[in-house]
């Protein structure tokens, strides 16, 4: 892992390394071009809500499986 200056150019990837009904953690890889040694890493986790309530709920189907297709680029 290396510091980014103001400037610099660099390439980020995602990958989906969870999906159950009610979230994902998708991880991302940022590179600079030319190089596959990483420059940094990190995750994120989404929660599906009901908008109504604030509840956690299931993901709708569709996301659920956009998002396991992401997962299987990885």
């Amino acid at each position: 892992l290396k510091p980014l200056r103001h400037g610099d150019e660099y390439c980020i990837a995602p990958v989906c390394t969870l999906v159950e009904p009610g979230r994902a953690v998708i991880g991302y890889r940022a590179w600079t071009p030319g190089s596959l040694a990483p420059i940094a890493v990190g995750q994120t986790v989404h929660y599906a809500v009901d908008t109504k309530t604030f509840e956690r709920s299931q993901m709708p189907d569709d996301l659920a499986g956009a998002l396991r297709a992401l997962a299987d680029l990885g």
